[in-house]
């Protein structure tokens, strides 16, 4: 929670309510292009969920993207889905694919333990198989924060000496 001081100069009790809304305003604007700013990139589906809600005397910065806070917060040990791993080795360290696009579909759709299986025994190189060792280093000590929201939050604070 963030805590406000703001000083109104008497005779302006109409515009009160006004003036602390607008500042909440300016305030929610600035931690918002700052975490625009921190947010992390590669098809910008968590950079595009972002967005402010403004009610009056109420403001939140909402990111809806399915890994949103998965970014945020980091995660424990867990096994996580190879599919988005592997393409994401092809699209960003631009490895070939192991295998067909047609076969990898397949593969996918029949279960997690297929997938597993045919990752971890990839050509070396491939994006399956880095893919497979990124999984397997989730699962061994999970994901660290990236704490974007959070960052910017501490920011705007120090800046309004807020707190």
């Amino acid at each position: 929670m963030i805590t406000a001081r703001v000083r109104i100069k008497p005779g302006s009790a109409q515009n009160t309510n006004r003036i602390i809304n607008k500042f909440l305003d300016d305030i929610a604007d600035d931690i918002f292009a700052r975490s625009q700013e921190y947010v992390a990139v590669d098809e910008s589906t968590l950079k595009k969920s972002g967005h402010i809600e403004r009610k009056f005397m109420n403001k939140a910065i909402i990111y809806d993207a399915p890994h949103a806070e998965y970014l945020e917060y980091g995660t424990r040990p867990h096994w996580p889905p190879i599919q988005p791993i592997v393409d994401w080795c092809h699209r960003v360290l631009n490895l070939p694919y192991a295998t067909k696009k047609a076969d990898r579909t397949r593969g996918f759709r029949a279960g997690k333990r297929l997938v597993f299986s045919e990752a971890s025994g990839a050509k070396e190189g491939t994006a399956e198989q880095v893919g497979f060792l990124i999984a397997r280093k989730i699962a061994e000590k999970g994901t660290e924060p990236q704490s974007y929201l959070r960052k910017s939050l501490e920011e705007v604070i120090f800046k309004y000496k807020i707190g």
